[in-house]
Order: structure tokens, then sequence, then C-alpha cells
């Protein structure tokens, strides 16, 4: 057989590997039989081959698809040498094995690959353009006993690199990270200062992060017989339905999550600072049947936003990560969005941004949903091609500004009444300047706390610290703190956990905007000192619950915001 008959085996595969019948289950075993001991001379034919074993692995027909989908996975790494450095190099950037990710990584996510895969990353020199950063850097690793013969000229920083290695047979990239990793104090400034030099790094991929290989089993293999499942009607019903089950992971199932997490975004140019600060200790697994899960991630302690809860999700199908995204949840509101991994576009899109919102309304109680701007086009250049837009607004989303609603019911109107019309990309920019909710049964207009309120309660704060006799801010926040307990009844907070305290002089500038605190009750003040603790604690998922429990502190916090308007 030549390569015009492998061509079309592959790409009939990728046809129909989203088609569930009996007839296309077994042509999808019989391509996958044929295939695995065919060579495949070409780039673009293994990166074919290899979107549709993934999206095998996790959709498949029957256990057999299950394993014959995997068992080629794992050997792929055959196919990839067998197509010579060229065809290596036309591989680049796909994230399958033996292949390389090229990208420049912030700190956080390229400390976590330097003590994971430490000899297979090296810094692309050939790529990198800021020396006078990486100098910087260097003055401050080189040691006073070498420092006339580094500030000499004499040698380049990269020979200099070479050089202070010595015989430890290390990679460039994972001896700079060891003596950045060193320096514990003053993290945020070499962070800063290694984002700022924005290094290119070139990593050889190995198995454990390659995309068919990074895998997450928390439940047995499903097969999928009864095919893609599929969203009728707009996603309120599906959202309020009640979980089968959500479950809390153990600590080390945790540390599983967010590694595989880091590796689902790591190989495909992404991170979020949902995952690369994310809690082993607050991970919680929701199935929401068919070999699906919803992996929800809170934050570490120190790394929380004062007022919002935000917390990140990976989409996981029979082990494999398929989609991921966030949410940021406050009072009584989520604002939220979803990314779909390319392999496994063509799925089950819209039935599991449902189960997304099920998730997190039984999490966080949350009765308002919002999209902004950007995950349907603006600035998204993506999204807007996509129509992203019109995926949200029929799972029941709606625009915020009434003249855009208007403009998108006369929009669907035109596309229920034509098969074939297509919204026109300059409509689809005036759609996507403003947000879109969806409110749930029950949901109040007036529970609503808008996201510009944020911004002007982060002004007030400033004003609030400016008024205090420090000037220094960290001491400026423990005068307002100090006060703020004074007022609440509480006389002092040394017995506070670490993590606690640190909560409270986030906090304390915020909830000093309201006028009337001393006028609560004494329940109130109670519950307000619990909440604050509680952003603080092991888990937020209770902050956020308490939070839009306290309707005193909603209604203080928006009349604040009216008022400066």
């Amino acid at each position: 057989m030549g390569t015009d008959s492998i061509r079309a085996q592959i790409k009939k595969l990728e046809r129909i590997c989203n088609v569930f019948t009996p007839d296309m289950a077994a042509a999808k075993l019989d391509l996958l039989r044929s295939i695995r001991y065919r060579t495949i001379p070409q780039a673009s034919l293994l990166k074919s081959y290899y979107r549709s074993l993934c999206f095998i692995r996790a959709f498949p027909d029957s256990l057999l698809h299950y394993r014959a989908a995997r068992r080629e996975i794992n050997r792929f790494v055959a196919h990839v040498e067998s197509i010579g450095s060229d065809g290596r190099s036309a591989l680049a950037d796909t994230g399958i094995e033996g292949t390389r990710v090229h990208y420049r990584f912030s700190y956080e996510v390229a400390l976590w690959i330097a003590l994971r895969c430490p000899d297979a990353v090296e810094i692309d020199w050939r790529e990198f353009e800021n020396f006078e950063r990486l100098t910087e850097i260097l003055r401050h690793i080189v040691l006073p006993a070498e420092a006339d013969y580094y500030d000499s000229g004499r040698i380049s920083d990269r020979k200099w690199i070479t050089q202070a290695k010595g015989g430890h047979r290390v990679t460039d990239f994972t001896w700079l990270m060891e003596q950045l990793r060193k320096r514990r104090t003053m993290k945020e400034y070499w962070a800063g200062m290694y984002d700022a030099a924005d290094f290119p790094l070139s990593w050889q991929l190995g198995s454990n992060f390659a995309k068919g290989r990074n895998a997450l089993s928390l439940e047995p293999i499903k097969a999928r017989q009864r095919g893609m499942r599929r969203l009728k009607g707009n996603a309120i019903g599906v959202i309020t339905r009640p979980l089968r089950s959500i479950r809390h992971l153990t600590r080390s199932q945790g540390v599983k999550a967010i590694t595989a997490a880091m590796g689902a975004l790591t190989v495909r140019h992404r991170e979020t600072y949902h995952f690369n600060h994310a809690n082993p200790a607050e991970v919680y697994a929701a199935d929401v049947d068919e070999g699906v899960q919803i992996v929800v991630y809170g934050l570490l302690p120190e790394y929380r936003f004062s007022l919002e809860t935000t917390m990140g999700y990976l989409i996981v199908a029979n082990g494999m990560p398929i989609g991921y995204g966030g949410a940021s949840a406050i009072f009584h509101q989520a604002n939220t969005g979803i990314n779909i991994f390319e392999e496994y576009r063509g799925s089950e899109a819209a039935y599991l941004w449902g189960q997304v919102l099920r998730t997190y309304h039984h999490l966080f109680g949350c009765k308002h949903f919002v999209i902004n701007p950007y995950q349907i086009g603006a600035g998204n250049t993506e999204a807007l091609r996509s129509g992203a837009f019109w995926f949200y607004y029929r799972l029941g989303f709606r625009p915020a500004i009434r003249d855009i609603t208007r403009l998108a019911s006369a929009e669907n109107a035109k596309m229920k009444a034509c098969n074939n019309y297509r919204t026109d990309l300059k409509t689809l920019k005036r759609l996507t300047q403003c947000d879109m909710h969806l409110r749930l049964r029950g949901a109040k207009i007036d529970e609503y706390f808008e996201e510009g309120w944020l911004e002007t309660c982060a002004a007030g704060a400033t004003d609030i610290l400016a008024r205090q006799n420090a000037v220094e801010r960290h001491a400026a926040a423990q005068e307002v703190a100090n006060k703020l307990l004074r007022e609440l009844g509480e006389e002092t907070y040394s017995h506070w956990s670490r993590h606690e305290q640190r909560a409270l002089l986030q906090q304390a500038p915020l909830i000093s905007l309201v006028p009337d605190l001393k006028q609560w009750s004494k329940t109130e003040r109670k519950k307000l000192i619990d909440l604050i603790r509680a952003k603080g604690g092991g888990c937020e998922k209770d902050y956020i619950n308490r939070m839009r429990k306290h309707e005193r502190l909603h209604w203080s916090l928006t009349k604040y915001c009216q008022s400066i308007r």
C-alpha cells in the first residue's frame, strides 16, 4: 500500500472518530488495526492520526477502542523517530512525545517544568534577545570572589554559565532555575526578573506530559455507545439538577490533579493563574457521567483574591484532559468561560459547559453567571470568528445591554428563517461589546454585584489606606485592620493563623468602606469576622458560601459603590 492509501485511512478515521453507530465502531477498530502496522511518512498525517487517537481514547465506543487507541499512543514515538529530523521539526509544538515545545513560559511554569523535566529543557539561545536582563539576574548570582572576572568583559553571560556549571551535567536552564529556586526570599522579585528576561525555552517532550499520555484517572473507563450528549434547550434545567456525586479529593489526589492540569496547558502554550497557584488540599471532582469529571481547583491561601473567590477547572474524559477554564465568584454570581482543546472539538462542548455551570452552582450556590466580552470575541479573534457569542446565546445567556439584546434577537430570527444565514464580523463585533448574563430561577436582579464595582472598592481602599498615620503601606493596612477589629468587637487577632491574618490585612481596607458597621447587629459582625477568617482558611469554598449568606455585607458594599457614581 502506498502513501495515498495510508492518507485515505487516516483521513477517514479523522472523519468518523466522533460518529457513534455500530458500523462506524467496527470501521474505527478496523482502521486502528490496519494503520498500526503501517509506516506513516508525513508529519501532517501523523498530526491527524494523533488527534484521532486522543479523541478515541477520551470517547471510546468500547473498551477495545480505548485499549487500541491507548496502545497506539504509547508507541507513537516510534512513528516520530521514523520520519527523520526534518519531520520531527515539522511536529514541533504539537504536544506529541519525542517532539519539542518552544515557548516563553512565566517563572512559575518554568520552575514547575524544571523540577519535573530537569534534563529535557534548554534555553533557546538562538532566540534569546534580552541579554541586559540576563546580566541583571546573573549579577545577583555571581559571588563576590568571582565579581572581578565576571565584570571584566572578557567573558559572555552564556560562556560564564557554562564555566560556572563546571562538571555538573545539567542544562543551562536547569542550572539557572536552581540558582533562582534557592533564593526563596523575595520570590516575587526573582519571578519578575525572570519574566522580564523573557527566556525562550526548548523542551524535549517525554511521555509524562505528551497530550495523549498525560492522564488523570479518577473513575473506571466508560464507553460511549450512545455517542455525544446534546444540551436540549437552555442550560438552566441542567445547572439546577443535583449532581450524582462531588467529592473532595485527598491531598495526594489533588497533587496528581494539578500535575495533569499544568501538563495539559504547558504543552499547548497556555497557562492560567488558577493552575499555577492551585491548592492540592482543595480540589473537587464532580462526576457528570459517561466517564467525564469536572475537576475544580481552589487557590493556595497566599494567592487568593481580596473579595472574589476564583477557582479553575479541568474537564476530564476517561482520564484525558479535554478542556479547562475558571470562575470568579462573589456573593450570588460567578464570571466564567470555557475552552475546549483542539483535539476534542466536535465532541459535546455545549453539554459539558452546562455541566461546568452545574458544578459551580452546587459548589458555590451561584445563581447568576457572567461571560465577559473577551470570551465572546472582544479582542479575541479566535472566539470572534468561531461565533462564540452564539454558543453562549443558545445556552440561555443574554447581553447585559438592552440594545445589544435587541440586535441579537433580530440576528437569531434571521438565522432561524434562513439556514444559510451567517452573522457578519461587523455585527459580531457589536454583539461582543458587553457582558452576557444567565440567571437561574429565583435569581433576583438586585443580587447582582457589578464587576466594575470591584474597581470602585479598590479605589476606595487606596483612599482608606492613604488616610492612615503610617506612610508605609503594610503598616497602614495594619492600622486599618486594628480599627476594623475594634469596630467589630474583636480585641486581637494574634491567635489567628498566618493566612487568616493575611486575609484580614487584605480585606480590612475594603470592608472599612462600609459606613455603618457600628450599627450592625452582634450576629452580623460575628459572621463578618468568621467570613474574613474563612478567606484564609484551608478551603476557600467555605468563604464564598459564607459570603453568599452575608446579605448585610452585600447590601452595604452595593450601596457604597452606587453612591460613588
